[in-house]
């Protein structure tokens, strides 16, 4: 996901995971190349993106993104 470069955007963008009971497992940031000071941000999440919390969170958040893309899922184990 790509926010804007002011206070509380990030904020903002990850708040729909809370309200929909997502769990947020991993956040990184990453550059973003010839984009002085701005950042992407990947984030891994408990869920498939078809479900219904999911897809509401992801609705939710393209108002305070400027890009969001989901880029696959992948089985858990259910070991901890």
């Amino acid at each position: 996901m790509i926010t804007d470069h002011q206070p509380g955007s990030l904020y903002h963008a990850l708040g729909p995971f809370h309200r929909h009971g997502l769990n947020l497992v991993q956040l990184t940031s990453r550059p973003i190349p010839r984009s002085t000071f701005r950042y992407r941000f990947d984030v891994v999440l408990d869920g498939h993106p078809q479900d219904t919390e999911m897809q509401a969170a992801f609705a939710e958040m393209r108002q305070w993104t400027r890009e969001l893309r989901v880029f696959g899922s992948y089985a858990a184990t259910g070991e901890h």
